[in-house]
């Protein structure tokens, strides 16, 4: 899928923080919304160089090299805001590659565009995972401290950096613009004097509610339960804190109160079918951002 054609089917999410409650508000947008389209037009795809750069370490851990690649604008002043592409495959497959049109286009577009590698649950220690949750998060929260690490070699606005990731992608994606580093989930791969917060977050077909998914008679549970380590029963924390909707429970603020996400429209449907509507509130307006 184009990545235009696919950012086009993304909702509004605004976290609307109040002193008793913070719910999560879903806004859609009445109109065609286009991350891409919001570059002016001297940084159109069909005016635009790229360059590549290819197997770029942005971090060690337990000596596991993590890597991406890069796409950039060729030509332009910049700085340009930047875009992070999380591959899915239920956390224990798929790799960077799975985004490399993605990267390609985006740069083509006036963006600065990395796709990224995580640890996968595939690798096994014993009859578990090797790298069982937290691993995931705190390496594509690594990727995002180093693209603000580097923001000035590749003219990157680190006021600006948005995710998007499909399925376990858009489960990380989610997590990175609800989490902060006082949620504990930062890592230790290097550039902690950077933040690894993002300004706003496509989730295609993310899951955020790990307990509700593991409790539907469509789920995958064996993926779920390697990637948390056990079952809900055996570990509920854990559920809990790898669900991106657990920020209503423990009160979290984000900087301005605000965090900007979208969501694809069928998803909607979908978390009201699973029972998600008990921690989402769906809210009908118009409505436009630009990051």
């Amino acid at each position: 899928m184009k990545l235009k054609k696919l950012l086009t089917c993304f909702f509004y999410l605004g976290i609307h923080m109040k002193k008793r409650n913070q719910i999560l508000t879903l806004i859609p947008i009445f109109f065609v919304l286009s991350l891409i389209g919001c570059q002016t037009s001297e940084n159109s795809s069909k005016e635009q160089t790229v360059i590549r750069e290819t197997e770029i370490v942005f971090g060690t851990v337990d000596g596991v090299d993590l890597k991406l690649d890069l796409a950039r604008p060729g030509k332009g002043k910049g700085p340009y805001p930047a875009l992070v592409f999380i591959h899915g495959g239920g956390w224990r497959s798929g790799g960077r590659w799975n985004n490399t049109s993605y990267i390609r286009e985006a740069a083509g577009r006036g963006y600065v565009a990395v796709t990224v590698d995580y640890r996968l649950t595939s690798v096994s220690d014993g009859p578990k995972a090797k790298y069982p949750f937290p691993a995931q998060i705190h390496d594509v929260k690594c990727a995002v401290r180093w693209l603000r690490a580097n923001a000035e070699k590749y003219n990157v606005d680190p006021a600006r950096i948005g995710a998007y990731g499909y399925s376990a992608g858009g489960h990380l994606a989610l997590l990175l613009g609800l989490t902060d580093s006082s949620d504990g989930l930062e890592g230790n791969c290097g550039n902690l004097n950077f933040s690894s917060k993002v300004q706003a977050v496509v989730s295609r077909s993310g899951s955020t509610d790990l307990l509700g998914l593991f409790e539907t008679e469509y789920a995958d549970r064996s993926a779920v339960m390697r990637l948390v380590g056990g079952s809900p029963e055996e570990m509920p924390e854990e559920y809990r804190i790898a669900s991106p909707v657990r920020v209503q429970d423990i009160g979290n603020t984000f900087p301005n109160g605000r965090v900007t996400l979208w969501r694809c429209p069928h998803a909607m449907e979908g978390e009201k079918y699973y029972g998600f509507e008990r921690r989402i509130y769906y809210q009908s307006t118009k409505g436009t951002t630009k990051f």
